[in-house]
C-alpha cells in the first residue's frame, strides 16, 4: 500500500502534459534522461535487501533537447547478493507520449547493483517492450536504458506495425 501512495505521489508531482515534440518512437531514437523525481522504499536492512523498491518518473529529451515524453518506472529486489548470487532485480517501466504508451519489463543480476547509490547503478538495461497503446498498439522490440553514460541515455529498437 505505501508503494502504490508513494507512486501516486511522483506521478501527480508534476505534469504529465506533452508537448508536441514530433518524436516517434517507431522512428529508433536515441533520447537522453532528463529531470527526475524518484523515491527508494528500502523494506529490509540498511542498503539493498529483499523487498527494496524504487519508484518515479523522469523526462525524456531528444540530443537536441526536445520534449520527448515521459518515463515512469518501478523496480524490485526480489534477491539479495549471497556468496555465489547476484542481486535480481525486476521492474516495469512505462514511456508515455502524447502518440501513445509503451509497456516494458525487465529482470537483471549484478553483484553490487544498488539503486539508492548512483555509483552502484547497471551501466546498460535492457526493457523488454512487451505492448503498448495508441500508434504504440501492437509495437515489439526493446529499449535500453544507460543510467551511467553522461548523459544517461535511452536508445528505441522497435518494431511497430
Amino acid at each position: 500500500m505505501r508503494t502504490m501512495a508513494t507512486l501516486a505521489t511522483l506521478l501527480l508531482s508534476g505534469p504529465l502534459a506533452f508537448a508536441q515534440s514530433g518524436v516517434d518512437y517507431c522512428d529508433n531514437p536515441t533520447l537522453t534522461l532528463g529531470d527526475r523525481v524518484a523515491q527508494h522504499i528500502d523494506h529490509g536492512n540498511d542498503g539493498p535487501s529483499v523487498g527494496d523498491q524504487r519508484v518515479g518518473r523522469t523526462t525524456l529529451r531528444t540530443t537536441d533537447g526536445a520534449d520527448a515524453g515521459v518515463m515512469v518506472f518501478h523496480s524490485h529486489m526480489l534477491r539479495e547478493a549471497a556468496d555465489a548470487e547476484a542481486h535480481l532485480v525486476t521492474g516495469q517501466n512505462i514511456f508515455m507520449t502524447e502518440r501513445g504508451n509503451l509497456f516494458t519489463v525487465y529482470a537483471q543480476e549484478s553483484p553490487n547493483q544498488d539503486y539508492g547509490d548512483a555509483d552502484h547503478r547497471p551501466h546498460a538495461l535492457t526493457l523488454a517492450v512487451i505492448g503498448g497503446t495508441g500508434a504504440y498498439a501492437g509495437a515489439r522490440g526493446e529499449i535500453t536504458v544507460a543510467p551511467r553514460a553522461e548523459p544517461a541515455t535511452v536508445t528505441v529498437s522497435l518494431l511497430c506495425p
